[in-house]
């Protein structure tokens, strides 16, 4: 079985590397695709193009704008923008059994990212 988990940033001791750390421990081939760029064993970053890099900045810049008014950490949004980066043809996806979703909201995925996962 081979499993790949998405997560957007990754340490030593979250719980995604954790679980990642176990199934490796337990004989199954676990990967990690995150989305900002670690050092840690069989983590892999997508690329982030140039047009994706202009909208991830433009759709934070509007969505600072809108949390100004509420009384929320500034880094830790709970919603999701509508649109995110394709991975469904990432090679760790393409090769997986399993797909862990872990913390992608905001820009790592959209809904209609996760939708293409399940494709």
């Amino acid at each position: 079985m081979k499993v790949v988990h998405l997560n957007t940033n990754l340490n030593i001791t979250s719980a995604p590397y954790q679980l990642h750390r176990a199934l490796l421990q337990n004989g199954i081939d676990s990967n990690l695709l995150v989305f900002n760029a670690c050092d840690l064993e069989k983590a892999e970053s997508p690329k982030h193009d140039l047009l994706y890099k202009l909208k991830r900045r433009a759709a934070a810049k509007k969505r600072d704008s809108i949390m100004q008014g509420y009384n929320q950490n500034p880094d830790m949004y709970f919603t999701a923008l509508p649109y995110g980066m394709d991975v469904s043809k990432h090679s760790l996806i393409i090769s997986s059994d399993v797909v862990m979703i872990h913390w992608v909201c905001g820009d790592y995925l959209s809904v209609e990212g996760i939708g293409k996962l399940l494709e």
